[in-house]
This record gives C-alpha cells, sequence and structure tokens, in this order.
C-alpha cells in the first residue's frame, strides 16, 4: 500500500508559540470537542493534563459498575465525552470522581447509553461472527461484531488535571544524534523523505481518521501524527511520507526484495520499520528469526540508501485475554534493542515497553479499537508520541 502524504499546514505556527503550548492549550480550548493536533500530541508523560485519555464502560455480571481508572489519579475533570467527542457527560449526574477514579452513576446518560452488558462482551459460546476465543473460556467480544466502530462506541474520553509527578509509564529515550540528517533537513525546509514500513497498525488501523475506518473525531493514524508534527513544529512544509505498511504482514514479507525495492525507490531520509505483532502470535516467529529478518529489512535499505536513518518501533502488546495472540511481542523489545547496537543510526520506539506499563494500568480494552491487537486513537498518539521524541526532544 502506497500513501502519498504531502504536509501543508494551514496555519503556521512559530517554535515560540508552539513551546508555549507544550503541556496545554489556552484555559477555554482544554475541552477538545474536535481533533486538535497540538493536544493530542500533548505528552502524557509531562504536565499536569491529559486530552482524551480513552476508556471502555463494561457492566459487571450484577449490572455494577468498577470505578474507572486512567492513567493517573485524576485531580479534577475538564471533561468527559464520548469517543466521537460529540456527548458532553455531566459531572454529579453521569458520573463523579472518587479516590482519583471515574465513578459511573446509575442513573445517568453514561450508564443508560454508553455501557456495554457484561454478557455482551463475554459470550458463553460461539455465536457465529468473528468475536475471538477468550483465553479464560467463551468468547471474546472484538471488532467484528460492531464494524468500524469497534469497542469505541463505549469507550469515554476523558480529559482531566494531575498532580504533576513521575510519569507511571516513564519517558521514552531521545537520540537524536541517530537521525542528524533527517533534522537537519527538517530544520533548513528542504525536502525530507519518511518512509514507514509495517503491518496493519501502520497502515492505520483503527484508527479513527483511517480511510477505512472513517468516524469521530477523525483522529489521524501515528503516523500521519508524526509527519504532521513534524512538519508544524519546523515549519517545513517540504515533508514527503510514503507508507507501505500492509494489513497481516510480518517481517518475512518485510524483507522481501519487492519491499525493499518500495522503499528505496522514496530514497528515505528516514525510515520507520514496525512490525512484531503478527509475528509475535502463536505459530508466528522466534526472537531470532525475528532478528534475522529486521536485519534483512534494515541492509537491504541500506544497500541502496546507505545514508537512511532508521527507526524500530517495538508493537504494543495484544489483548492477553485473547487466544493465541500474546506470545513474543514483549520479548522482541531486546533483539531490537540489539540491532539498534549493531548498526549505525538505528534506534528503538519503544512503544513495547510504554505498552506493558500502560496495562497495569488500564485495560486494553480501554486502549483498542478491535480488543485484539489494534490501536485506538489513544494508543495511536502513544505511538505518535514515542517516535517523535525518539527522534528528538520536541514535544
Amino acid at each position: 500500500m502506497l500513501k502519498k502524504l504531502c504536509v501543508f499546514l494551514a496555519v503556521v505556527i512559530s517554535l515560540g508559540g508552539f513551546a508555549g503550548c507544550k503541556n496545554g492549550l489556552e484555559e477555554n480550548e482544554k475541552d477538545l470537542s474536535e481533533y486538535d493536533l497540538t493536544a493530542y500530541m500533548s505528552p502524557f508523560w509531562e504536565g499536569d493534563i491529559v486530552y482524551n485519555e480513552t476508556a471502555m464502560v463494561l457492566k459487571n455480571e450484577d449490572g455494577s459498575i468498577s470505578p474507572v481508572g486512567l492513567m493517573y489519579e485524576i485531580g479534577s475533570v475538564i471533561a468527559v465525552r464520548n469517543y466521537g467527542l460529540d456527548t458532553l457527560y455531566e459531572e454529579g449526574k453521569d458520573y463523579e470522581v472518587q479516590n482519583g477514579k471515574l465513578v459511573i452513576k446509575d442513573n445517568g446518560a453514561i450508564y443508560s447509553d454508553m455501557a456495554l452488558d457484561y454478557d455482551q462482551y463475554y459470550f458463553p459460546e460461539y455465536d457465529g461472527s468473528n468475536n475471538l476465543a477468550s483465553n479464560g473460556g467463551g468468547i471474546l467480544k472484538t471488532e467484528a461484531s460492531n464494524g468500524a466502530q469497534g469497542l469505541c462506541k463505549w469507550q469515554l474520553s476523558v480529559t482531566y488535571t494531575h498532580e504533576k509527578t513521575d510519569s507511571p509509564i516513564g519517558v521514552p529515550r531521545t537520540f537524536s544524534d541517530k537521525f542528524s540528517k533527517t533534522i537537519a533537513k527538517l530544520k533548513s525546509g528542504e525536502k525530507t523523505n519518511l518512509v514507514c514500513l509495517g503491518d496493519s497498525i501502520s497502515a492505520g488501523w483503527s484508527a479513527s481518521g483511517y480511510q477505512y475506518c472513517n468516524i469521530a473525531p477523525l483522529c489521524p493514524p501515528y503516523f500521519n501524527l508524526v509527519t504532521d508534527y513534524l512538519g508544524m513544529y519546523y515549519e517545513n512544509e517540504n515533508i514527503d511520507a510514503a507508507n507501505f505498511s500492509v494489513g497481516g504482514m510480518k517481517t518475512d514479507w518485510g524483507r522481501e526484495d519487492a519491499q525493499i525495492q518500495s522503499a528505496v525507490k522514496e530514497n528515505p531520509d528516514l525510515l520507520i520499520i514496525a512490525f512484531g505483532m503478527n509475528d509475535g502470535v502463536s505459530g508466528g516467529f522466534s526472537p531470532a528469526a525475528y532478528k534475522e529478518n529486521t536485519l534483512a529489512i534494515i541492509d537491504g535499505v541500506r544497500a541502496g540508501c546507505s545514508d537512511t536513518e532508521i527507526i524500530l518501533v517495538s508493537p504494543m502488546l495484544p489483548n492477553a485475554e485473547a487466544a493465541n495472540m500474546l506470545v513474543n511481542q514483549y520479548n522482541y523489545v531486546a533483539v531490537l534493542n540489539e540491532i539498534a547496537s549493531e548498526r549505525g543510526n538505528v534506534a528503538v520506539a519503544d512503544v513495547g515497553t510504554l505498552s506493558f506499563r500502560l496495562l497495569q494500568l488500564k485495560k486494553f480494552r480501554d486502549m483498542s479499537a478491535n480488543n485484539i491487537n489494534h490501536p485506538n486513537d489513544f494508543m495511536h498518539r502513544v505511538y505518535a508520541q514515542t517516535i517523535v521524541k525518539t527522534i528528538a526532544d520536541i514535544l
């Protein structure tokens, strides 16, 4: 799949002005009723405001709803909206905050309109749809039973303040010395070629703004977020971005000559390689085979473009409740770090570790659209923010 993206900015924002928005927008702009690049790229690990963090509302077997935990303990709520951001819920009527968590009121609109019944999430037996077997027995609800909207129909978007504290998910490392050529071109306004090669996550599934989803709030997929943000920050209108990612693919496909030559043809200044979700499932590739394939991609591209700088993206972890999905994905983090130490101008954007830490604080269903292995808008933002922070400390 080839997707050419030329970044032309409708609004030119000075670097000084943009830096002033680093931890948020103006007071009257903090409740977001539509997608906003500046807010969506405001890093989760800094400041005291989180914009539109998502959480699914699921009833327990007895019809109650457990308090909804977020990445941080809530200080105060700025807004609670539905996933599409077009419905605003009322504190005290639809929810309240207790002990840093959202408590859904059983006589409010969230409970009546948003909460999914337990037996519509965990099915006792296969129902003829494409829902997936659960490791706990029975069948687990997936995107297939609700079209492009997936689980997002039952997800809230919460904007809130929290006490300034160390990030509970850590802070991605920056390796700007490995991307000196790309950064120099971005700064100078020169034509800068960015290429992405990966699987369905990198193709765009299941960002709301992905062409095959196309639902509110129309948040772009992570690769688009990265290119848009770099263009805005550096005021560079000459970013040429090509995305060759295809759903269902693994590193053995990525190393094939057809994919290598497609990437080489673009003469990439920066290549993002993002496989591992499909490689890591039951019956997939061992860490050793994954490493061999990834090295073949790097060496194949550099045989044609020797000075291409490379980011290796470790995948988010899939749903541990889904049968046969979570096997080797997290083991690939160490493999990618090995590769980065063995090849020059290669760095790891470690989404995998951030994903692991997030899962200590939130449910997988809070961060996924298909409930198997596709990120929702929140996790596409995690991908994008991690990649940008890996390139340069400009968030």
